[in-house]
């Protein structure tokens, strides 16, 4: 059973036990530098059978929670390969209010990502373990969910890797297949978001988008159990 509980999860991850200093466990490279160089560097079409994108404004029937730019033609720029995998961020995934009492509670622009190759990044939050860990949720901001609002349902994606890893405070860029599901367990939303790695690399510099200049994300579990001082 894989329910979402925010504050257990999110507190949980912050306050938990001191992880060991981590060490570089690559389960592969991606096929390109980044998600942006692979957009940079220019695309394959589309998979065939993607259905077309449907005319109107971005992400239509859907409210916007983000004023960042979309650019909703994306699914269909890239093949959705391992070797052309669509370079998503969490801001694409997370940019509208989920509603479950839709007849299609995902936008037409995230349905066509289903079941197709992906380039993301973000930040490892572990559930309980810190070492081997095989799965674990990524999400755009480790100060934001220690000490802002936890991140909503579609602003999170469940990952599974081939091989156990040691958690890393550092950020991730992940290739792999992402499933967009929507399923409930007595009432309760499970994760929306399931992403299959192929491979990962940690990012030497990833820039967490709602931490301060001087945030020092090793510190978080001190702040939370009050033995760090208030950044």
């Amino acid at each position: 059973m894989r329910r979402f509980l925010p504050l257990l999860l999110l507190l949980g991850s912050c306050g938990g036990p001191e992880p060991p200093a981590p060490e570089p466990v690559p389960v592969a490279k991606p096929g390109a530098e980044s998600g942006e160089a692979q957009a940079a560097e220019g695309a394959q079409a589309p998979a065939p059978g993607l259905p077309p994108r449907p005319e109107g404004p971005p992400f239509a029937g859907f409210t916007l929670l983000r004023d960042a730019l979309l650019d909703a033609e994306l699914p269909w720029k890239h093949a959705g390969t391992l070797k052309d995998p669509v370079p998503v961020n969490l801001d694409f995934l997370g940019a509208w209010e989920f509603d479950e009492t839709k007849d299609q509670v995902f936008p037409p622009e995230v349905m066509a990502l289903d079941g197709r190759k992906v380039v993301i990044r973000g930040f490892m939050l572990p559930s309980v373990d810190f070492q081997e860990i095989r799965e674990f949720h990524l999400v755009r901001s480790l100060w934001g969910c220690c000490f802002g609002a936890p991140p909503r349902l579609n602003e999170i994606v469940r990952v599974n890797l081939p091989k156990g890893v040691d958690y890393t405070y550092d950020g991730l860029e992940i290739v792999g297949t992402l499933r967009a599901v929507y399923e409930t367990e007595d009432g309760i939303a499970e994760d929306l978001y399931r992403l299959q790695a192929d491979g990962f690399r940690e990012l030497d510099r990833y820039e967490d988008p709602e931490a301060p200049e001087d945030f020092n994300p090793a510190k978080a579990r001190g702040i939370i159990l009050g033995t760090e001082e208030e950044f």
